[in-house]
């Protein structure tokens, strides 16, 4: 999250370090790799947001913030209330 001109930008960004065999693989596009990918995207937004604790480089969840599907569609309001507010 960063600050500018009075209001916050919030970013957000899901990381996923435990891709393994051909999920991990950027040329990979076959119907069963996708499928995989798309079960480990569902698995993310339902677990809790968390952030990497500085000190220590854990991954660690932040209490409060519900899931990241809960952060993702707050954060896409907020988009849309911005757009909003721009073209009036």
């Amino acid at each position: 999250m960063t600050k500018g001109f009075n209001r916050r930008l919030f970013v957000v960004q899901m990381q996923y370090d435990q891709l393994t065999g051909s999920a991990g693989s950027i040329d990979n596009c076959s119907k069963e790799n996708m499928d995989k990918l798309v079960k480990i995207g569902k698995k993310l937004l339902n677990k809790n947001v968390s952030r990497v604790d500085l000190e220590t480089g854990r991954i660690v969840e932040v209490p409060g913030l519900g899931t990241n599907a809960e952060q993702l569609a707050k954060f896409a309001k907020q988009l849309s209330n911005e757009r909003r507010r721009r073209q009036n």
